[in-house]
């Protein structure tokens, strides 16, 4: 099983997918979609089944025993078959930390304030899903509900890959060959995230990330050229959609809003600075409605709370805030989440394991920010065209890249300076997993330090996280990658062990 990771994860084999050999003289043919999608599954499978048997033999009930005394709560686990074995060890191993909460949730909804934390629709969707887990597989109804979260959770990390991979391919301004190298790098580092194990339990993480890169997805589709109105408007409506479906899995997808506000206030700009025409009104109305649909995501189970919690006889102290927010309440009152609450001694050792993480997440939304300050799009074009080797490298794609490319790192940028200044800072090495730019900025530095002459695509080259290095950046790239794929091992056994960091 090492040895097939191994194989796979191997920094140059990820940054160059499996094509047939061209006849001599011929330009080598890109890969086509099926045949790399063929290999992420593989792929993806064999990472998931690593991760699965290291969890399941990790030894003991771990220094926590919650889970246990969950499964003790329902009388079905008491006496069980020989052959409800294998499904309730691999519950007792998910089943940690914050899983507990979402599968409680699932299989009787929310009961208690605290719950609100996590997301509802998630919760009702895994329920949904718990009702076609076969009964021989175990009796208990919690049981049921905690592997529908496991499968939610494989199929959506599975979705979020491919997603990514097309995500990539159709962004990046270069050869098809070098566009499905690249593309095919991201995807691969998606499946090893350090994410780890949270992608695979039943927490929210891995479909907020397909949820997330889906809408990136839809927000590049409207950067293509030759398209109606009607086409970019479709386009933008379907991104909001599924970032506002992000937002009802984890809050932070309302960041992705920043998105929509940027453009708007681009667009305003420009506004009151020239006359306007129909399609301005035409254009302000397609970004208010992306941007609305994915602030939904978040007001919508703030709403269903406040209707329970604060109407009729009914109050609690978040009731008579502004705004009324439950969210905003129970991290605060139950888990200390606030501006510089976390910045203590003792939880120094936990701020030194979120730094590689906070790193890359400043690094990369700076770099794309910086490289992307130019001032309208004709230059951003004559750029591409005076500084670029690469005959592969057409202007207008490579403008359009910088423009997505400094979109994006806005969300990630805010999400960073809130969990250093906020959140419980560990978990950025799992909520970091729904964010595409340092996947791709990550998987160009890997795919230029495998193939010098990448560098001669000036986007690929100015790009790669590890740019700078210069000499090293190939050695920086290969690092990044290798302790990318032994920290979700370790992370692995500590998690079914009910060890931190969570």
């Amino acid at each position: 099983m090492l040895g097939i990771i191994k194989t796979y994860t191997n920094t140059s084999r990820i940054g160059s997918p499996a094509v047939r050999k061209p006849p001599p003289g011929s330009p080598p043919p890109a890969p086509t979609i099926a045949a790399d999608a063929g290999r992420l599954n593989r792929l993806f499978w064999a990472w998931k089944l690593l991760l699965i048997l290291i969890a399941v033999l990790s030894p003991g009930p771990g220094y926590d025993t919650s889970t246990d005394l969950w499964l003790a709560s329902d009388r079905d686990t008491d006496t069980v078959p020989w052959t409800a074995w294998p499904a309730q060890r691999l519950v007792s191993r998910f089943v940690r930390w914050d899983a507990l909460y979402f599968a409680t949730s699932s299989a009787r909804g929310h009961q208690t304030e605290q719950e609100w934390a996590f997301s509802r629709p998630h919760a009702a969707f895994t329920s949904l899903v718990a009702k076609f887990i076969p009964h021989f597989l175990h009796p208990s109804l919690l049981v049921h509900n905690a592997l529908a979260g496991i499968v939610v959770s494989h199929l959506a990390h599975l979705g979020a890959v491919l997603v990514l991979y097309l995500l990539v391919r159709s962004v990046v301004p270069s050869s098809e060959q070098r566009k499905a190298k690249i593309a095919y790098t991201a995807a691969c580092l998606h499946i090893v995230s350090p994410a780890g194990i949270f992608l695979s339990a039943p927490y929210g993480e891995a479909s907020y990330a397909f949820w997330s890169f889906l809408g990136a997805f839809c927000y590049i589709n409207t950067t293509k050229p030759r398209q109606s109105d009607t086409t970019i408007t479709v386009w933008y409506v379907l991104s909001g959609f599924s970032f506002g479906c992000s937002a009802l899995v984890r809050s932070n997808g309302v960041l992705n809003g920043i998105i929509f506000a940027a453009d708007a206030g681009v667009f305003l700009h420009r506004y009151l600075t020239r006359a306007g025409n129909d399609k301005t009104l035409l254009s302000m109305t397609r970004y208010i409605a992306a941007g609305s649909l994915t602030g939904l995501g978040f007001v919508l189970p703030q709403l269903l709370a406040y209707l329970e919690y604060c109407t009729g006889a009914n109050t609690r102290p978040w009731c008579t805030a502004l705004p009324p927010s439950i969210y905003t309440f129970v991290q605060s009152h139950y888990w200390n989440v606030g501006l510089f609450n976390y910045w203590t001694l003792s939880n120094a050792p936990l701020f030194l394991l979120a730094t590689p993480m906070l790193v890359i997440f400043f690094s990369t939304a700076y770099t794309a920010l910086h490289h992307g300050h130019v001032g309208s799009e004709p230059e951003k074009i004559h750029v591409q065209q005076t500084k670029s080797k690469d005959p592969d490298e057409e202007p207008f794609k490579a403008a359009m890249f910088v423009h997505v490319m400094r979109r994006l790192a806005l969300p990630q940028l805010l999400l960073a300076v809130l969990a250093l200044s906020s959140f419980h800072v560990q978990i950025v090495n799992r909520i970091s997993s729904g964010y595409p730019l340092w996947y791709i900025m990550l998987a160009m530095a890997v795919h230029v330090g495998a193939d010098p002459s990448a560098g001669k695509n000036y986007t690929v080259g100015r790009y790669a996280l590890v740019s700078r290095f210069g000499k090293w950046s190939g050695v920086v790239a290969r690092w990044t990658v290798r302790l990318m794929v032994i920290y979700p091992i370790v992370q692995a056994g500590l998690f079914a062990s009910f060890l931190p960091p969570a």
